[in-house]
């Protein structure tokens, strides 16, 4: 009995690691607890007056997929009767609505932290935000000194005022799930025949939402062609899913697409079945 009260202890201890790193087969993984800094603009040179009147943004590009944690702003001095400071996140080129929005109403002049916790806002990697300052008063007897920097020193982003940069922090927590998107779909051919029998391997590379390779079997991964018939599905236990596409008899244009857990790969392979000789060009689409 007490040795079965041991190995069930050491099971729940298996159990808690598998729940942490996210091994279980066909798991999304999982993502990092523990807030990164990832974009930053530190320097200061003068600062720009903010309020309800005057907004101020800073754009930005995450290098991390994940969710939002904090932005930190450095802060010159502000007047007594600012009210609370307030910042929104925006995907830029779609304004209308905040991806999420928070307020300060306890601060002091330098770094200030914003906190995003609660919303935290997924952010896609290489894609451009808005972070939008304001405050809940305005007039001349309210806001707050944002400090600026000049000489462009943020290159992922901009400011209104053409090569100044606010100066800011953001902070990520990382996603290491498997990411549709980033994901990969290929053809081990370049070419077919429209014979009927020609055959060619088709490979879907699973990705975390890093960009990085994923490592272990277990997804339900599906492909499909437009053209042609499609063989079943290999789990190779690596991240990798192959499948056998056979040519089909009619000459035309294939488009071949794979989803992972229902979510479509954010690439297609595409190309065209020709007689005899003819080939068909098997290249990847961004989407």
């Amino acid at each position: 009995m007490e040795g079965w009260k041991r190995k069930k202890r050491w099971i729940a201890m298996i159990l808690v690691v598998v729940l942490a790193l996210g091994l279980f087969p066909g798991g999304k993984g999982f993502a990092a607890d523990s807030p990164v800094l990832d974009q930053e603009q530190p320097n200061k040179n003068g600062n720009v007056f903010v309020n309800r009147d005057y907004p101020r943004y800073q754009t930005f590009t995450p290098a991390i997929a994940g969710n939002l944690n904090k932005i930190e702003l450095n802060i010159f001095d502000y007047y007594a009767g600012t009210g609370a400071i307030r910042l929104g996140i925006y995907k830029e080129g779609d304004l209308g609505t905040p991806l999420a929005t928070a307020e300060l109403t306890s601060y002091s002049p330098g770094w200030m932290v914003v906190d995003f916790s609660g919303a935290s806002p997924y952010l896609k990697k290489d894609t451009m935000y808005r972070m939008v300052a304001s405050t809940e008063n305005g007039g001349s007897g309210a806001g707050f000194g944002w400090y600026t920097s000049p000489g462009d020193p943020y290159k992922r982003g901009y400011s209104p005022s053409p090569g100044y940069d606010f100066s800011f922090r953001t902070y990520m927590i990382a996603d290491y799930s498997i990411s549709p998107g980033e994901s990969e779909i290929s053809s081990a051919q370049s070419s077919l025949t429209a014979d009927g029998t020609s055959q060619t391997t088709v490979t879907v590379k699973l990705k975390d939402a890093q960009g990085n390779a994923w490592p272990t079997g277990g997804s339900a991964v599906a492909i499909t062609s437009t053209l042609g018939t499609v063989g079943a599905v290999t789990d190779n236990q690596n991240g990798t899913y192959t499948a056998t596409l056979t040519a089909p008899t009619t000459v035309g244009t294939t488009t071949i697409s794979a989803t992972v857990g229902g979510s479509a790969v954010g690439q297609t392979a595409s190309g065209h079945f020709l007689r005899g000789q003819g080939s068909v060009s098997l290249c990847r689409i961004h989407h």
